[in-house]
């Protein structure tokens, strides 16, 4: 039975540690947003030849990414007598993730993103190649302290369906010039792993 506090009385019980400082000070350090790195082992179409298997790996050195976390299990309502009763559904989950990145003059991550999109459509003719050509597995590391991998989403049937560049400014000062993209995945191996130790 759960621990009801008494209304203008002392704090006790499990409340309590919610303001004992000592308590509080023994909690793991949280994760941070800004520790992660999105590595693909294989980019289609990078110093390939024919399969995907030749590719080689990339660390994109993104600005920013959405989560590629989301589910939602639909509600079945059914009516009984004069009530409603919500039943599990069928379960959906994300599919896509958004990312920029900046690149040096040489635009080299750019090169290696263009000749992966001639792995999804011909650009000339604009004919499909089929998927076993340009869907990949990307890993999505968030970093936690002491240089210990916290989570590896492992993003299986990857790849890059947009790309855009950034804007053109003038003015005394320069500004990172960065490109936005968008991918898809099938779907995340579930579970997602966590605490697995060093990344080196």
């Amino acid at each position: 039975m759960a621990d009801i506090q008494t209304p203008n009385a002392p704090i006790t019980g499990m409340y309590a540690s919610y303001f004992n400082l000592e308590k509080l000070e023994t909690y793991n350090d949280p994760l941070v947003n800004n520790a992660w790195a999105l590595i693909i082992p294989v980019v289609p179409g990078y110093n390939a030849q024919e399969s995907v298997t030749a590719g080689r790996s990339m660390t994109i050195q993104c600005q920013s990414a959405s989560s590629p976390i989301g589910y939602e299990t639909q509600a079945l309502p059914v009516q009984m007598q004069r009530l409603v009763y919500n039943y599990a559904g069928g379960l959906t989950h994300k599919q896509d993730m958004s990312l920029s990145f900046f690149d040096t003059y040489t635009c080299q991550v750019y090169q290696v993103l263009q000749q992966w999109r001639d792995q999804t459509v011909d650009y000339q003719s604009g004919l499909n190649y089929a998927k076993a050509t340009y869907a990949t597995t990307a890993f999505l590391y968030h970093m936690g302290v002491n240089g210990l991998i916290a989570l590896q989403y492992q993003l299986n049937g990857f790849w890059i369906n947009k790309i855009e560049t950034g804007e053109y400014r003038v003015g005394p000062t320069g500004e990172l010039y960065t490109f936005n993209c968008n991918a898809k995945f099938d779907y995340l191996t579930n579970p997602i792993a966590m605490n697995l130790g060093s990344n080196g």
